[in-house]
């Protein structure tokens, strides 16, 4: 039977930092800590729903193992944000297994403001799009009652494919298989048993 000693992992966790298009993480004082990258063996995609202010306040949280699967970061994104449409595009284009995966925020400027996205690296190639914005359903404005509101369903409703089809991947796969292709080959492992 084996054994061995139950370790606790660390986990930390990130979001995207509006004024600045940096991953934003904080420290245990809550310091705000800005880094230009994340990047990890993918691991996990969760869809978060919450309310914040009465209205619905939904993320995606991918979660990203290090090399020896002792610390995973949790990057969350908002379900509307640029970010995550990119984030989930660009995975989706992913043929075969998924491995590590790093994500850069960026800003383009369009018409006027800044517009955060994200370049999507895996095993080190830039990933492309796999839908482009024609594919996409667009947002709409539809009336309800007197007041004119955007109605953005369609739109979530096509991401929530992506996200169902890339946690469906991930779920097939097997994470601890695919870390072991980034442990560090000088890495041996000796027995400690002397005999």
């Amino acid at each position: 039977m084996p054994v061995g000693q139950f370790q606790s992992m660390k986990r930390s966790y990130f979001s995207i930092d509006k004024d600045t298009g940096k991953v934003k993480s904080k420290d245990k004082n809550g310091a705000v800590q800005l880094h230009d990258y994340i990047e990890g063996v993918l691991v996990g995609i969760v869809f978060e729903e919450g309310e914040y202010e009465g209205r619905p306040s939904n993320k995606y949280a991918l979660s990203f193992a290090n090399r020896d699967g002792s610390e995973v970061d949790i990057l969350r994104m908002g379900e509307d944000a640029n970010t995550a449409y990119d984030t989930l595009n660009r995975l989706s284009s992913i043929d075969g297994r998924i491995g590590w995966v790093r994500l850069t925020p960026y800003f383009s400027e369009f018409n006027g403001k800044n517009i955060t996205h994200m370049s999507v690296r895996h095993n080190g190639e830039k990933l492309l799009a796999k839908f482009r914005p024609d594919d996409i359903p667009k947002v709409t404005t539809v009336k309800v009652g007197k007041q004119e509101v955007m109605d953005k369903s369609d739109k979530q409703e096509f991401f929530q494919k992506l996200y169902r089809a890339l946690r469906e991947k991930l779920s097939n796969e097997s994470a601890a298989g695919e870390m072991e292709k980034y442990v560090p080959a000088d890495e041996e492992f000796e027995d400690e048993i002397p005999f």
